[in-house]
Formats: C-alpha cells, sequence, structure tokens
C-alpha cells in the first residue's frame, strides 16, 4: 500500500478514536453540568427558606482540595530573594537577610518586610510589580491598581494564588517610590507543598448550610449572599509548622466570613 493511503489510513483511525472519546465524554459533562444545576437550585431553595437572598450564579463548582504543609521554607525563601536581587543575601544572627541592594529584610514563616536602596526607576509600576513577583516564584491571584499614599509613592496589594487557588491573607503591599521598588510588605507563603491530609473539603452546599446555621451565632443580620468562593487559609497552631487548610470564603451584604473546609467551623474574616 502507497504511503500517501497509510497516511490517510491513520489519520482516518485517530479521527474514528477522537470521536469515540468524545461520545463517552459529552454525556459526562452533561450529567456533572445537570447535577451542578441542581445543586445550585438547592442551595438557592434553601437560602430562600432562611430568608436570605442568593443568586445560582455564586455557586461555583466544589474543586477536591486537601490541607498542605509547608516544608523546607528556609530553602525557598532564600531561593526567591537570591532570584530577586541576582546574588545570595547573607543571613545575620537576628535572623535578617541583608545584601547590597537592601535596607532591610526580614522574612519568618509567611510574614515578609523587604526594603530597596537605589533602585532602578521603570515607566510602568504594575507591571513591574507583576515581574518582581513571578522572579521570586509568587504567584499572583490578582494585583490592584497603583493607588497613590503621597506625591511620587504608589502602592500595589497583591493576592497569593497555590495550585490555582486563591489563598486569603492580608496578601502583598509592593510599593514604589518615585517609580523604583522600594518596598514589599505582607504575606508570602514559600515551601514545598505536600499533602497533610487524605480528607477533601466540603462542598459548596455543605459550606452555605454551615454558614446558615451559624449564623445566630455569628450575630448575622444580613439578607443577602453575594459571593463563594474556594481556597487556602493559614490558621494559627501551635509549633512551627506552616500548613494551609481548604475554607470556603462567604461574602455577605454585612461582611465577609471563611468556613473551615474540613471542620465546618465559621468565622468572620479577619
Amino acid at each position: 500500500m502507497p504511503v500517501s493511503k497509510l497516511k490517510n489510513l491513520a489519520i482516518l483511525i485517530l479521527l474514528l478514536a477522537n470521536a469515540a472519546l468524545l461520545c463517552l465524554l459529552v454525556p459526562r459533562q452533561i450529567r456533572q453540568q445537570q447535577q451542578t444545576d441542581r445543586l445550585r437550585e438547592a442551595v438557592t431553595a434553601l437560602c430562600a427558606e432562611q430568608e436570605v437572598t442568593m443568586e445560582p450564579d455564586c455557586v461555583p463548582e466544589t474543586v477536591t482540595l486537601h490541607e498542605l504543609e509547608l516544608a523546607d521554607g528556609d530553602t525557598a525563601r532564600l531561593d526567591a530573594l537570591t532570584a530577586l536581587l541576582g546574588e545570595a543575601p547573607e543571613r545575620t544572627d537576628t535572623g535578617r537577610f541583608t545584601a547590597d541592594a537592601l535596607r532591610l529584610c526580614t522574612w519568618h514563616d509567611d510574614k515578609l518586610s523587604l526594603k530597596f536602596t537605589g533602585g532602578r526607576e521603570v515607566s510602568d509600576i504594575r507591571g513591574s510589580a507583576g515581574r518582581t513577583l513571578r522572579k521570586m516564584g509568587y504567584e499572583a491571584n490578582s494585583i490592584t491598581k497603583p493607588r497613590r499614599l503621597s506625591p511620587g509613592i504608589y502602592a500595589m496589594t497583591a493576592t497569593q494564588s497555590i495550585l490555582g487557588m486563591p489563598v486569603f491573607s492580608e496578601g502583598l503591599t509592593i510599593t514604589y517610590s518615585n517609580n523604583a521598588l522600594s518596598d514589599l510588605e505582607g504575606s508570602f507563603f514559600a515551601g514545598t507543598l505536600t499533602a497533610a491530609g487524605s480528607t477533601a473539603c466540603i462542598n459548596a452546599a455543605e459550606a452555605v448550610v454551615a454558614f446558615l446555621s451559624a449564623r445566630v451565632e455569628l450575630g448575622w443580620v444580613g439578607s443577602t449572599i453575594s459571593g463563594l468562593e474556594q481556597g487556602y487559609y493559614r490558621y494559627e497552631t501551635a509549633g512551627s509548622t506552616v500548613r494551609l487548610t481548604p475554607v470556603w470564603k462567604i461574602v455577605t451584604d454585612t461582611g465577609s466570613f471563611l468556613i473551615h473546609g474540613l471542620s465546618g467551623e465559621v468565622q468572620q474574616l479577619p
């Protein structure tokens, strides 16, 4: 058989195989969408029974998340600073980092305070902030627009993303003075991620039920749930281990709340 016919036969076989896979995949996706739609309708109906308004579109699909532990933090923090500075900083006995380009740097667990000297001026400070974070290995979930603090001084706040999910924390504030990077201050989780347990995060419906069940205890007097988002949060625990727990963030007309993804415990977002 000529080579050209063999190629055409191979292409035909691949097309048939892809068509067969689509026939298997499409019904599964339809079933999943139907389940998601039913879940959204059930959650909306539950809220209505409690005289709480919530649009079905506010209920996202649940992602399977487990508690994470950050290991090798010291190495990761040093690597991030080295990538940013272009040289390895030295660490003093007091736990600070020193380098020619630094005026001050402390970084313990997720708390970073970094002040620069003699920074280079840039024309696009928001773009420069994104490049700085990427150089350090910081996966940004979002970066706000620059806000003016005083003449010549502007700041932005970045929120971190881990495994594609937002981390609910104070964020990392990036400050530029006269168009030169001058400060990084806030929360930056760095380290090797490992699973800390096999229990998966509760789903969106369970999170809403947990919140409504705790409304009296919380003193919540609102009437609208306007957002529901899954992500990670660091709960303070004894010891030096840094753990990120899967949570749900619920946004209401009177504030935001966190639902512990493993225990269902509800608290107001700090």
